[in-house]
């Protein structure tokens, strides 16, 4: 509920005792989600770096596990905080990795994520100015998004995600 009424702090350390009861118990996917979740509350703090940081570790674990749809959702919350904090030259490389995953993870994906895989790809290629790729993943973005239904689940953060993210790479040119 701390999610919802916008109490990062406390929810940062709800998803923090996931983590441990995770380490503990060995369990790998609520470790996984828990992570992608921290990552997203630094964010909404404005703690970029400290976002980048743990989505940077969480994706190499993802892939020393072959985890690939993890590390696809890592390597863009990770692209995300660099376009954030304005790491402009780290998104080709970022890019690259999560494009060269995509293939195995894109069959699995919800309708959601790969708004959110599109969205974020388009930002970071509008970066860089790579306008061609930034077109066609701006272009499926929309597509997905219109298949999104609103409701009290993931698809209005993921929305609200876009909105922002497209309005800061609009305002810093």
């Amino acid at each position: 509920m701390c999610w919802y009424s916008g109490d990062w702090l406390k929810a940062l350390e709800c998803f923090e005792n996931v983590v441990l009861l995770a380490e503990r118990t060995g369990q790998r996917v609520p470790w996984q989600d828990a992570h992608l979740m921290i990552e997203q509350l630094w964010t909404f703090n404005g703690d970029f770096e400290e976002g980048v940081f743990t989505a940077t570790h969480v994706y190499q674990d993802a892939l020393d596990h072959d985890d690939i749809m993890s590390a696809v959702l890592h390597g863009l919350q990770a692209i995300q905080g660099l376009i954030a904090i304005d790491r402009i030259n780290e998104l080709p490389v970022w890019l690259e990795r999560v494009d060269g995953l995509w293939p195995r993870a894109r069959d699995t994906a919800s309708a959601t994520v790969n708004a959110l895989y599109h969205s974020v790809c388009a930002c970071a290629s509008f970066r860089i100015r790579e306008d061609e790729d930034a077109e066609s993943h701006l272009e499926e973005t929309l597509v997905y998004t219109a298949k999104l239904q609103a409701g009290p689940t993931i698809e209005p953060l993921v929305i609200t995600a876009m909105v922002y993210f497209f309005s800061i790479l609009f305002i810093s040119f």
